[in-house]
């Protein structure tokens, strides 16, 4: 896999070398020093990403990454770096790059981005059920159960008393946070809500259908 190198149009041509895939920024390109290294901006990177192969969900999901909280468990891993932008500047960067390869693509995936996301796997979630024609549900919200106990489902339908729940592999391999979920599910079936688990699994492609089947029984959607 080659190293992608860049270079703005004013410093000369694009890098070339065995192993190198050489690039030119224009001179509106924003760049960053992260530990010592030049890199492009968080907003321009993504813009660049839409003229891969990547799937469409994934670089919403990318996007989505971008826009995480500060106090979220990303800025707690990385205190003082997070939200990496705002859409705000995803928006302003797609206008100074009206043709760029991939940008019909970035216009229909800023629509589709949302802060509070803590991981891949929720947003891919939010996303297909958009798809299938769903309600956007609340991300990450913070409830108040009637005990006084807060809980933060990773997606919820407030009013209808819905969320869903993906557990990772640390969910099933940390014993102290399997018993911490089993206790989280049990009270918000006592509170009246209907709460529906997902793993990796039902996100391929025929589970994924059963999964919605689930979602769609749960809200009362035919």
């Amino acid at each position: 896999m080659p190293v992608h190198l860049s270079k703005r149009r004013t410093d000369g041509g694009a890098p070339g070398r065995q192993g190198i895939k050489g690039h030119q920024l224009p001179p509106q390109a924003k760049i960053l020093d992260r530990v010592g290294v030049r890199v492009t901006s968080p907003a321009w990177t993504w813009i660049d990403l839409a003229g891969t192969r990547m799937a469409f969900e994934d670089l919403v999901a990318t996007g989505d990454s971008l826009l995480q909280r500060g106090n979220g468990p990303a800025g707690q891993r990385e205190p003082g770096l997070h939200p990496l932008s705002s859409v705000e500047e995803i928006r302003a960067t797609i206008a100074a790059r009206p043709k760029v390869k991939g940008i019909v693509r970035c216009r229909e995936a800023v629509e589709l981005l949302r802060a509070h996301h803590d991981s891949r796997p929720e947003s891919l979630v939010r996303t297909r059920l958009l798809e299938a024609g769903l309600p956007e549900p609340a991300i990450n919200p913070v409830l108040r159960m009637s005990t006084g106990k807060m809980i933060q489902p990773d997606l919820a339908w407030i009013d209808l008393k819905v969320c869903i729940q993906y557990e990772g592999d640390h969910h099933r391999a940390d014993k102290v946070q399997w018993h911490r979920d089993i206790g989280r599910d049990r009270t918000m079936h006592q509170e009246g809500w209907v709460v529906l688990r997902l793993t990796g699994r039902d996100l391929e492609s025929h589970q994924w259908q059963v999964f919605l089947g689930e979602v769609r029984q749960a809200l009362g959607i035919a």
